[in-house]
């Protein structure tokens, strides 16, 4: 998954491309039950196309080096902006936008798959970088999480990983939800992909801290930093607590609607 925006964290030694041969570069594990990234994109699937979702404008917050989390949005959406905490990934994000990079096909057309829209990959794809408008560095743990505020708000944000590594406590965790909030309209949509009861996740050899927050806790602060909870689905792996990529007990997918 996706998900660096930790000021706290050194990248210096993190590889995009190596991450993403060792996650997006075959497909055949996107249909292997009990795995976290294939039901992250099953449940954005579900979100977008039985819910009414959509506008103007989207942020996908801390992007990471992949885009999987805006291909099921993309269709919803005329303006899309990524963003990552990483000057490596908005790199790596730069050279698919503009410099015809290809993202992983067999990902892309899972979820065209799932849609059964008709679309080839290719033509996603396409309709991806065409509605893609700016690559922002973002620190989601600062009010002004995108170095000024915004001229507008968005429709929809999504973010995959994010506030957890961003965070050393709960009270870290609910001000980075409360920055994100900021920049969200009223009646806007919020999409999180998130670990729960875990410390640590792992990208190859790369540790991201986690800060430990339970469900009910999770919900407890969107409720408070002015969320209804559309739905919260969850997904416990086969060995909770035991992943050697992660020490989590379950991974939740969360839509929410800002009051």
């Amino acid at each position: 998954m996706s998900g660096s925006l930790i000021p706290t964290v050194n990248f210096e030694n993190f590889d995009p491309a190596s991450y993403m041969e060792d996650y997006y570069a075959h497909g055949s594990w996107l249909y292997m039950e009990g795995e976290d990234l294939p039901f992250a994109m099953r449940q954005l699937h579900h979100f977008f196309s039985s819910h009414n979702i959509g506008g103007t404008r989207l942020l996908d917050v801390g992007t990471g080096p992949t885009v999987h989390s805006i291909i099921s949005a993309a269709p919803h959406v005329e303006n899309i902006d990524l963003s990552d905490y990483a000057e490596k990934n908005r790199k790596y994000l730069q050279a698919w936008w503009k410099n015809g990079q290809d993202y992983t096909p067999e990902f892309i057309k899972f979820v065209v798959d799932l849609e059964k829209s008709g679309q080839t990959p290719d033509e996603r794809q396409s309709e991806m970088r065409s509605k893609v408008k700016n690559i922002f560095p973002i620190d989601v743990t600062k009010q002004s999480l995108l170095g000024t505020p915004p001229s507008q708000t968005y429709d929809i944000i999504i973010a995959s990983l994010c506030f957890e590594a961003a965070s050393r406590n709960l009270t870290d965790y609910e001000n980075c939800v409360k920055n994100v909030s900021s920049v969200l309209r009223n009646g806007g949509h919020l999409i999180v992909c998130g670990e729960l009861d875990a410390t640590f996740y792992k990208v190859g050899d790369f540790r991201f801290p986690s800060v430990t927050i339970s469900k009910e806790q999770a919900k407890k602060i969107y409720n408070e930093q002015g969320f209804d909870i559309v739905e919260f689905n969850d997904l416990v792996p086969p060995h909770p607590g035991e992943d050697p990529s992660s020490d989590f007990h379950s991974m939740f997918m969360m839509l929410a609607k800002k009051r």
